[in-house]
């Protein structure tokens, strides 16, 4: 199943501001009530900051 739904799949590649995802994951993990409340702020600060950058993101 697994081979099967990664057969598009290009190579691997890192976001263009992985440390910013890492240390929002850190800080939400400690902060957070519950797995799911750290991995939705992490998607926020990850989002934000990505625009920061200039960069469009479609979720």
């Amino acid at each position: 199943m697994f081979d099967e739904a990664s057969k598009n799949l290009g190579p691997w590649a890192w976001g263009p501001k992985y440390d910013l995802t890492s240390t929002a994951l850190k800080d939400a993990v400690t902060a957070s009530a519950t797995l799911s409340d750290a991995l939705e702020t992490t998607q926020t600060t990850t989002v934000d900051g990505l625009e920061k950058l200039g960069l469009d993101i479609k979720e």
